[in-house]
This record gives C-alpha cells, sequence and structure tokens, in this order.
C-alpha cells in the first residue's frame, strides 16, 4: 500500500498562554487599562461590561465575547447595574486567520458554550491551586501538563467555531 503522509496545516495555532483567569468583578470595578502584543479574549459569564478598545466603547453583555487584538490599548469596567463575572485569556499566535477576530464581538450559541466550559475545567485541573489564576503556575504532573494542553486545544476550537459562526457584531 502506497501511503503518503498529509501534514497538518493548523488553521488556528495557539502557541502558549500568558494568563488565564476567572474574575468576580462587583459594580464599581474599573480597569484603567493595559496594551500588549498578544491576543485577549474576555467572555462574560455574568452580567455585563463596558469595554474600551482605541478609543471605541462597547457593551459586551452575559454570553458574549469580545477579543483585544495586539498591541491595541483596552479598558474594562463593570456595568453599574450589577456585578459581573469574565473569564480572560491572553495567547500567543502567530496565525493569520486571527485578523477575522479584529472589531468583533460573538454572542457564543450553546456548542460553544459547552467548548468554553471545556477550556475551564481543562485549565482548572492544569493549575497548581485549582483556581483559574496561573500566576501561582501550572502543575507539572504528566496529567495535569496534559490538562493545559488539552485546554488550549480546546481554545484552539472555540476559535475554529467561531470563524464558522454566522452571528457576528461588527464594531
Amino acid at each position: 500500500m502506497d501511503c503518503q503522509l498529509q501534514k497538518l496545516n493548523k488553521f488556528i495555532n495557539i502557541e502558549g498562554l500568558y494568563t488565564f483567569f476567572y474574575f468576580e468583578h462587583d459594580t464599581n470595578y474599573f480597569f484603567p487599562g493595559e496594551q500588549h502584543d498578544f491576543w485577549e479574549m474576555v467572555y462574560v459569564d455574568r452580567g455585563e461590561i463596558s469595554a474600551v478598545e482605541e478609543n471605541s466603547g462597547y457593551l459586551v453583555q452575559q454570553g458574549e465575547v469580545i477579543f483585544h487584538k495586539p498591541n491595541a490599548f483596552h479598558t474594562l469596567a463593570s456595568s453599574p447595574k450589577e456585578p459581573h463575572n469574565i473569564l480572560v485569556t491572553t495567547f500567543e499566535t502567530s496565525s493569520p486567520a486571527m485578523e477575522f477576530f479584529k472589531n468583533k464581538i460573538f454572542t457564543l450559541n450553546n456548542k460553544q458554550k459547552k467548548i468554553l466550559s471545556l477550556i475551564l475545567e481543562e485549565m482548572r485541573r492544569a493549575l497548581t491551586d485549582g483556581s483559574l489564576d496561573n500566576k501561582k503556575g501550572y502543575k507539572d504532573q504528566i496529567c495535569d501538563i496534559a490538562s493545559y494542553q488539552l485546554g488550549v486545544a480546546h481554545l484552539e476550537h472555540l476559535l475554529i467555531e467561531l470563524l464558522r459562526a454566522t452571528r457576528v457584531i461588527e464594531r
């Protein structure tokens, strides 16, 4: 049998994570802003937030995700209506397909929310103390390293699903 290897050309390839957090903030939370040379994804799990990127403001509501592109100055604030919970992750990728995520807010469907829950589950396993705060470091046991890899793979999966999505809010 004559078999030829079909090399994998990854459409989205995340080289690694910088941060992975789950925050619960009250109504007076304000983050004055930052700028960095990697991507940031913010998912609103509860409530709503005001996000500003490069002097444009956006209201991001429960079930929506916003992406901050590399080198874009961005801030975040609570809505005065109610507290919010958000998942924030920053990651390195040089995939050209990421251009699609610039200037977009997505409303996650049930399938995408399930993928997000898988990311949370694996990252919780990968983090030293089980919290979603990777400043404390990742566990170095083989099964937990695999959890980190699987969490990143699920993040790539989510990004691909969002690329396929038809419900996109243009900024």
